[in-house]
């Protein structure tokens, strides 16, 4: 893992999201881009102002952005001071446009190996209809995102779970998680929710089979096999989040995966929204050197 891009909005949800980033980059001697877009507007009261009058206020505007920006900046450097972190290579960007359109411009030409965003879940009727900055990123991008919520404070990375839907891939995936889990000496939980009136001596099968692949070989320890029950899937999965003190769950995003058939919207959206865990979305494989 090389480089990380953190799109950033002013906001704490933005710093508390680079704190996890620095965590990360420096143990993959990675560099940081952290981006911020902004978008020049004017109001219904401007409309019909002279040319050489909005002209001005746009450059006003983008003033204003510049001064936050580099106020921000300043402020995102303190925290990597506070962490012990300041040795970590970070660069900023500043942009004009629309927010997800540049994010996912800049996935495309800076090729980032993870995105790493800050969210505090659906507030208003708008996002609802329209997805939002997270969604719609999750869905455009190729790389991995890791979405912390507001509340999520970093202690660490020491319990992270892997949400399985029993996919032929996942043995190769767990290796990948290891790999990632190795670089903070954490364990790896995978879990399967079942429906509480569901069948589930074929989950049981597959668990099982799942669980051979690793249980006589060097991971043997790294990594526990949990099959669980609940009314609610989502709720289900968060309360054992809660009960195994998990530090970050991941889940890989395919199209017409188990979770897009099985749910509306997609599991991973709902997660990724209203989760109170930090949550790690995969979609190809993320390079651990």
């Amino acid at each position: 893992m090389n480089k990380l891009l953190v799109p950033s909005d002013f906001s704490e949800n933005a710093v508390n999201a680079f704190k996890y980033a620095l965590h990360i980059a420096a143990k993959q001697d990675a560099e940081i881009t952290t981006l911020h877009v902004y978008s020049l507007t004017i109001s219904s009261l401007e409309m019909g102002t002279p040319p050489e009058l909005m002209q001005s206020i746009l450059e006003n505007q983008e003033t204003r952005e510049e001064e936050h920006y580099k106020e921000f900046t300043k402020k995102l450097h303190q925290e990597a001071t506070a962490e012990k972190l300041a040795h970590v290579s970070v660069k900023h960007k500043l942009t004009e446009g629309l927010v997800v359109d540049e994010i996912v411009q800049e996935a495309k030409e800076y090729e980032p190996d993870l995105i790493v965003l800050g969210t505090d879940g659906v507030d208003n009727l708008v996002d609802r209809l329209f997805g939002t900055t997270t969604s719609n990123v999750i869905e455009n991008v190729e790389c991995a995102v890791l979405t912390v919520p507001a509340d999520a404070n970093y202690h660490g990375i020491h319990r992270i779970a892997y949400a399985t839907d029993f996919k032929n891939a996942d043995v190769e995936a767990l290796k990948e998680i290891l790999e990632f889990a190795a670089l903070f000496g954490a364990t790896v939980h995978v879990v399967h929710v079942s429906e509480e009136n569901a069948p589930t001596n074929e989950d049981q099968r597959r668990m099982e089979e799942l669980e051979r692949h690793f249980i006589s070989n060097e991971e043997a320890g790294k990594v526990v096999f949990d099959l669980i029950k609940a009314d609610d899937v989502l709720e289900g999965l968060e309360q054992y989040l809660e009960d195994e003190a998990i530090d970050m769950l991941v889940m890989f995003k395919e199209k017409e995966s188990f979770w897009e058939r099985m749910f509306s919207p997609s599991l991973t959206k709902k997660i990724a929204l209203y989760g109170k865990k930090p949550l790690l979305v995969l979609k190809r494989k993320l390079e651990i050197s």
